[in-house]
């Protein structure tokens, strides 16, 4: 009969023994922080020339550049305004031989892109968006072909800047 007494005795030390170390617990935490710091990133499409070939004017009466593809990226405070302008060197010029640069226009596609014409004393607003983000859109120049320019290669330098604060 001791025995018995004994393997109950073993039985009941061993669940209180299991019942103990089941109830313990221990929670602890982790802070997580991210940095996330003002960008700007425009990127242009294509060769970074235009050409506009030759042609007798009354059979082309525009020249067309085609889609130049545009995509900005901004990350921003937020609803901070951001901004995509272009603004010539001046008009485009042979020599002393010019055309002037108002004629040369563009349109766009891409939600928050604009169209215009180009300026040589002003940035001109291509595109104008709120926040972070990242917009695609494209860009076609068009330029009137006249009887009156003079004969040569004319060239202009349009030069793109992306505003963010």
């Amino acid at each position: 009969m001791k025995k018995a007494v004994w393997s109950g005795l073993t039985a009941f030390v061993g669940v209180l023994a299991l019942a103990s170390s089941v109830s313990a617990q221990t929670t602890g935490n982790i802070n997580v922080q991210v940095n996330v710091n003002a960008r700007a990133k425009l990127s242009i499409g294509g060769t970074g020339t235009i050409t506009f070939a030759d042609a007798d004017p009354d059979v082309v009466g525009t020249f067309n550049s085609g889609p130049i593809a545009l995509d900005v990226k901004a990350r921003t405070p937020f609803n901070a305004p951001v901004s995509l302008t272009v603004q010539a060197n001046g008009d485009f010029a042979n020599g002393s031989a010019t055309i002037d640069l108002s004629t040369l226009q563009f349109t766009v596609v891409g939600a928050g892109f604009q169209a215009g014409a180009s300026d040589k004393d002003n940035p001109v607003t291509v595109g104008s968006w709120t926040g972070s983000g990242d917009h695609t859109g494209t860009h076609t120049y068009t330029l009137p072909n006249s009887w009156s320019y003079a004969t040569g290669t004319y060239s202009v330098q349009l030069n793109y800047t992306l505003v963010t604060p």
